[in-house]
């Protein structure tokens, strides 16, 4: 690159602020301004992980893990299994037969289906076309089925990295410095101003590029988009293909933006997981120009970043963003038609318009969740409030009958009191005493000043009426 300015204003500002870096790349891929800045390497290799950003993290840092990183990488590669010495005869069996020459059928299988992905990945563009970009896919792909089992290599993990490479392989460059060192680290640490366009091409080196890429697909798959390729022929029947469900939940979310266009699919039987699998699969790969691509991807990942799921949720609202954005031309198609245009996604002067939509309807949506859920709370308060107040209401009335009653027993108690004065009261039984003993009768029931009457006049006046016969017979008249 002729100016190197973004790289110097941004270690300048703030090479010992590591995680304010990140904030800044992260805010410009929001926007979708990070290919503008140039900007664009250094922000994937810290949003994905690559490069480190904790508060700990200075340029040393960075240097020292992306040596360890690219070492590594060349590593693996000549660490790859050697298809041509097992023991054995692979018709006749053999020791090693099932270890060995059943997992080099398998890998030429792999290697063969991975081929025949290159070939045909992003082929109307020339730089796809180069023999050296084709073995750095096939190299790489290899090298990921092995490392993501049980996963492993499925179809349309070529279009990501595909993708990546388009990305990213403008900013890559030749470098000065063959040698890396501790001792060169230290000069450039002690003076990036005056190093910078070295410290440019260590991390963009063109020699490096297949290890860089290797370790972005690598955490970008990690990230969530590994989900998408899970096998839809799960051990377990009764489970859900994580994929079909993801496309259920984009047809679910377009019932709620546009229920006009939700019937009008199901009238004309159209099955939109068709057409969501390879959408979402490939991340739109396929539907757009990869200059657009990348700026989609930049929000995707950055959004990832800022609201992490495990699922990348903005992929569902971008989804329906595409298809609300052509409704009145989908209205008139039939499901054919529908297909046609769908697949074939119609171009558009700026991509920046389906990302204006898709945040407008996430954030509908979160209004739409965050109001449903203040009304939960203000019933519940209200509901609360209800139960609070008929509670001090029981309570009030309830102190109000005890003040009564107390009242009442208070007075007749001093009623009791006043005409029990003159009568000797019944010793303790509990400590041995005996009423009977006493020569003067005790009146054990007092008078109620309320009936004026005794419980003893009670009890024999109840003596004085008939008694009723036991089962209806009157033993006095047999």
């Amino acid at each position: 690159r002729s100016t190197l300015f973004p790289y110097t204003t941004l270690f300048r500002s703030s090479i010992n602020d590591i995680p304010k870096i990140k904030q800044n790349l992260l805010n410009l891929s929001l926007k979708g301004n990070a290919e503008s800045e140039l900007m664009r390497p250094f922000s994937l290799k810290i949003l994905l992980n690559t490069l480190s950003s904790n508060k700990e993290t200075q340029l040393k840092t960075w240097l020292e893990e992306t040596l360890s990183r690219r070492n590594e990488y060349k590593e693996k590669v000549k660490n790859l299994i050697q298809i041509n010495k097992f023991k054995g005869d692979p018709l006749g069996g053999g020791e090693n037969a099932e270890g060995g020459w059943n997992n080099f059928f398998d890998k030429t299988e792999i290697k063969q289906l991975i081929n025949l992905d290159v070939d045909r990945t992003f082929q109307d563009r020339d730089l796809f076309c180069e023999a050296s970009i084709k073995e750095i896919e096939y190299n790489i792909l290899f090298l990921f089925e092995e490392d993501n089992q049980p996963i492993g290599y499925k179809q349309g993990m070529s279009d990501i990295l595909a993708m990546l490479i388009f990305t990213l392989y403008p900013y890559y460059t030749k470098s000065n410095n063959k040698q890396y060192d501790n001792e060169l680290f230290e000069k450039w640490i002690n003076d990036p101003m005056n190093n910078i366009n070295d410290i440019y091409c260590f991390f963009n080196d063109e020699d490096e590029f297949e290890s860089d890429l290797f370790y972005l697909m690598n955490n970008l798959m990690k990230l969530g988009i590994n989900k998408f390729y899970e096998d839809s022929q799960d051990k377990d029947k009764n489970k859900v293909n994580y994929l079909i469900k993801r496309c259920e939940d984009v047809f679910d979310l377009l019932k709620i933006v546009n229920n006009k266009l939700y019937f009008h699919f199901i009238d004309i039987k159209l099955d939109t997981a068709v057409i969501m699998q390879r959408w979402i699969k490939c991340i739109f790969t396929r539907e757009f120009h990869p200059k657009d691509c990348s700026v989609i991807w930049d929000i995707i990942i950055s959004n990832e970043i800022m609201h992490p799921s495990g699922e990348f949720t903005y992929i569902n609202y971008f989804c329906v963003a595409m298809i609300d954005f052509i409704s009145e031309e989908l209205l008139k198609k039939d499901q054919n038609e529908c297909f046609q245009r769908l697949f074939s996604y119609p171009p558009l002067e700026t991509v920046q318009t389906l990302v204006a939509l898709a945040e407008k309807i996430r954030s509908n949506i979160n209004n739409d969740d965050n109001n449903n859920n203040n009304n939960k709370e203000k019933k519940n308060t209200t509901n609360k409030a209800s139960q609070s107040s008929m509670a001090d209401f029981l309570y009030s009335a309830k102190s109000k009958n005890n003040n009564t009653t107390k009242t009442n027993s208070t007075t007749t108690t001093n009623n009791n009191t006043s005409n029990n004065n003159n009568v000797k009261k019944a010793p303790n039984l509990m400590f041995g005493g005996d009423y009977r003993s006493n020569k003067k009768k005790v009146d054990l029931f007092p008078k109620d000043n309320k009936t004026n009457q005794t419980t003893n006049q009670i009890s024999s006046s109840n003596n004085n009426k008939k008694k009723v016969p036991m089962f209806g017979i009157d033993n006095n008249n047999n």
